[in-house]
């Protein structure tokens, strides 16, 4: 009989986990006793969210929010603005009606569509077996090694299944091309953080939503006053004084963006899921179309000049971010110690 992976003894009382090692009662049982008591009683590891857990209202809520929040952002000083009468207040209600009403009629209309496609896709379980996770569902089912996944605590909002059910999970397991969320209730919770402490799972922090704001208002910070200042030079150049607000709104919504896939890209997904989203390429034709719509005036020499200035700031922080999980997935540290399973 194969001996305990943690402390190698070859205790004729050990217990198979669902990684497909063998465990001697005694560290599994200085971890968790419930988890020691499920593995005893042959009890799958498997999470499952049910077709009649999904509410459009609750997504609604989860979204909207930050909509209405985005809106403030940029509300609150376009108000000072307004006051001061440094802007029209037609100029303000537009960008608010179109920036902050027009999002959320869009999802008033699209979410309980959503939702409905959504029911169509559950019940899904996720399961390990034998080292291998599987996501089950109506349509079909993947199955992905152990060995290639991580596991984060907070992060909650990456899987969209626990936003139409309003479930406050505790665990999301990072694929390699998905996440999902486990840990519904307190005793599955325990268990999943027991088990991916025993068996050595990599574990990713999460970002908080303190550290997603403070990501975000530097970069507010930061690219309205970068864009503010390009704009008065080229105002000084041009002697059009519409290039420093255009330019400082587009830096702000920029800088904002910039910090926040950076700040987040190493932690927010698995290293895989990352690389692909987050391609330079992909950054660079983003930024370039969002210096489009900015524009204000120059002629075909001026668009193109800023076209290809912002193109390649979006590579840059394509480049940036590959780079960001490169480091971090190499100093992944080590083996856990497993005497304390993380706690959320």
């Amino acid at each position: 009989m194969d001996g305990c992976r943690i402390c190698g003894s070859a205790a004729a009382d050990s217990v198979p986990l669902w990684d497909g090692r063998q465990y001697c009662r005694r560290c599994v049982g200085g971890v968790s006793p419930a988890l020691l008591a499920a593995a005893l009683s042959g009890a799958p590891l498997e999470e499952t969210i049910e077709r009649n857990a999904v509410r459009a209202g609750r997504y609604f809520w989860a979204v909207g929010r930050y909509v209405v929040g985005f809106s403030a952002i940029f509300g609150i000083p376009m108000s000072v603005a307004v006051i001061a009468g440094q802007m029209p207040l037609t100029a303000m209600l537009v960008f608010l009606a179109i920036f902050g009403g027009g999002p959320l009629l869009l999802l008033s209309i699209v979410v309980p569509l959503a939702a409905w496609a959504r029911r169509r896709q559950l019940p899904r379980t996720v399961s390990i077996h034998d080292g291998m996770v599987r996501i089950a569902r109506p349509q079909g089912s993947v199955t992905v090694p152990l060995a290639k996944c991580r596991w984060s605590a907070g992060a909650l909002a990456n899987d969209e299944w626990s936003i139409y059910t309003g479930t406050k999970p505790a665990v999301l397991l990072q694929l390699p091309d998905e996440q999902v969320a486990c840990g519904f209730s307190a005793d599955s919770r325990e268990r999943w953080l027991s088990f991916f402490a025993l068996a050595d799972v990599p574990h990713t922090r999460a970002s908080g939503c303190l550290a997603w704001l403070a990501w975000c208002i530097a970069g507010l910070t930061g690219g309205t006053l970068v864009g503010a200042i390009a704009g008065s030079i080229v105002w000084l150049i041009t002697g059009n004084q519409l290039w420093m607000f255009g330019l400082g709104v587009m830096g702000a919504i920029e800088g904002a963006i910039a910090c926040l896939l950076y700040g987040t890209c190493a932690t927010t997904e698995h290293p895989e899921a990352a690389r692909k989203r987050l391609k330079p390429l992909y950054l660079g034709l983003a930024f370039a179309v969002l210096a489009l719509k900015f524009r204000m005036g120059g002629g075909l020499v001026g668009a193109t000049l800023l076209i290809t200035i912002n193109g390649a700031l979006g590579v840059l922080l394509g480049y940036l971010c590959q780079r960001r999980i490169r480091l971090a997935t190499s100093n992944e540290p080590g083996r856990r110690d497993v005497s304390h399973p993380a706690s959320v």
